[in-house]
């Protein structure tokens, strides 16, 4: 288990430092003449802030195939060894189509990273640790964004601190590559509740467009909003432009990254007990009524339009309150749920899903945020994530210190009358499909024992 939760803790903090590091520090840092050799236009500019999205969405559309192909354990190597080549060779000054190519290659690795490491580890922890280590991705997610905005910081004076941005990122992918080594995947599911083994099914055969796999693609998208959709990447770059326009020094900006990730990543950490103590389905659905809250009082200010001064004040006083409420909703919980929620049998594939849908609405919400309004800006994340709440109110079930079979109950409807209105003759329903029947509500009301009897 020590092994699986250290694999959480440096997939988390690689993603954190590649993503949000590689990203502010080789784009704005102070390296003239870096920048001389990558000819960096407002265009070039914001294509390369998009690159590691870019490849992060190509990562979760590859990736089902690819692990179902090789196994979790191996497609943890891959990309664990995938991310060590792509922070080394990110770091010459060539040109910035260079940079493009290796950043989406570093994007694609850490994704894969994040998304596999959940897939080995649900399966091996008990329910009622589940939560607390699913949430240290995002944890030590918040973590690398806090250190890549602190060597941000030591960079943009000295030019010769710029080499910090590729060191810590090239650890962290080498200490990966250790611990793939060491994590063992199951090759054979143990049921929890019969101790008897159940062989999975290939995941590149299964039909995903079977009826009972709606659910399934529901809560995939429901969850895979519930990042994007609040607009917590915009929000969070916006409220450092308030410290660099209200503070008269250089480093103003830099400094306000520091502070409101460092906000972050304690927040982070504090909703580590509420995870582990309360359901799921209430922290998040308060979580996300108090961003709603939030959006209220952010619209209300800017058409008012108090002093500049209150203005500023009260915005950054609300985002401080949204960051806390983020890191005990979305921040957390979509990580969480994300592993336990969906069967095992077409876990690796709905997982990918919502990475794939996590990683489109951050790049939706990401561009549109210079190109309208602000107040226009918090009216769209307001009416989306209205929409987001009100579908996991109604299709995602409630996880906490459930056992992964009653979780695949609820995901998978019951089909019994189904089959009895199919039946044309009443000896075949009697003789083997009645059988059938009795025998799954026998095993339904065997789990449910065994799971009440485990509280």
């Amino acid at each position: 288990m020590l092994a699986i939760v250290i694999t959480y803790i440096i997939g988390g903090l690689t993603r954190g430092t590649v993503l949000y590091g590689l990203t502010t520090v080789i784009i704005q840092m102070n390296n003239k003449t870096a920048l001389i050799k990558y000819n960096l236009t407002k265009g070039v500019t914001s294509l390369l802030s998009v690159a590691c999205l870019l490849g992060s969405i190509v990562s979760t559309l590859l990736a089902p195939k690819l692990i179902g192909k090789i196994g979790k354990t191996n497609t943890l190597r891959f990309v664990s060894f995938l991310s060590l080549v792509a922070n080394i060779l990110i770091f010459p000054a060539i040109h910035w189509a260079y940079l493009f190519v290796f950043k989406s290659i570093a994007g694609f690795a850490t994704v894969l990273l994040i998304t596999v490491v959940p897939l080995i580890g649900v399966e091996q922890l008990d329910p009622k640790i589940r939560g607390v280590v699913g949430s240290l991705t995002n944890v030590t997610l918040q973590g690398g964004m806090f250190i890549s905005y602190i060597i941000q910081y030591f960079i943009s004076s000295q030019d010769r601190f710029y080499p910090l941005s590729v060191v810590l990122p090239t650890i962290l992918s080498i200490a990966m590559i250790g611990m793939s080594f060491i994590i063992k995947e199951r090759k054979q599911e143990v049921s929890e509740t019969t101790n008897t083994v159940v062989v999975q099914p290939n995941i590149t055969k299964i039909n995903i467009w079977q009826k009972k796999y709606t659910k399934s693609f529901i809560v995939a998208i429901s969850l895979g909003m519930s990042i994007g959709a609040t607009g917590s990447s915009p929000i969070l770059q916006y409220s450092t432009l308030i410290f660099k326009n209200s503070f008269n020094s250089p480093k103003s900006g830099t400094i306000g990254a520091i502070i409101m990730s460092g906000i972050s990543f304690i927040a982070a950490l504090a909703a580590l007990p509420v995870v582990r103590r309360y359901k799921r389905k209430t922290i998040f659905t308060i979580g996300l009524n108090i961003i709603l809250c939030c959006y209220i009082i952010m619209i209300t200010v800017m058409y008012v339009k108090p002093a500049k001064k209150v203005s500023d004040a009260i915005i950054l006083a609300t985002t401080i309150v949204f960051i806390i409420s983020y890191a005990f909703s979305s921040g957390s919980l979509f990580f969480v749920i994300m592993g336990e929620v969906f069967p095992p049998q077409i876990k690796s594939i709905f997982v990918n899903m919502s990475m794939a849908i996590n990683q489109l609405t951050l790049l939706i919400t990401t561009f549109i945020f210079p190109l309208l309004k602000q107040q226009e800006n918090y009216i769209i994340y307001f009416c989306w994530v209205v929409l987001v709440e009100a579908l996991i109110i109604k299709f995602v079930p409630e996880t906490h210190n459930k056992l992964l079979s009653q979780i695949e109950f609820e995901m998978i409807p019951n089909n019994e009358t189904n089959i009895i209105a199919s039946s044309d003759s009443t000896a075949q329903f009697v003789l083997e499909i009645l059988p059938s029947i009795l025998t799954s509500r026998l095993e339904r009301c065997r789990i449910q024992t065994a799971a009440y009897i485990q509280q």
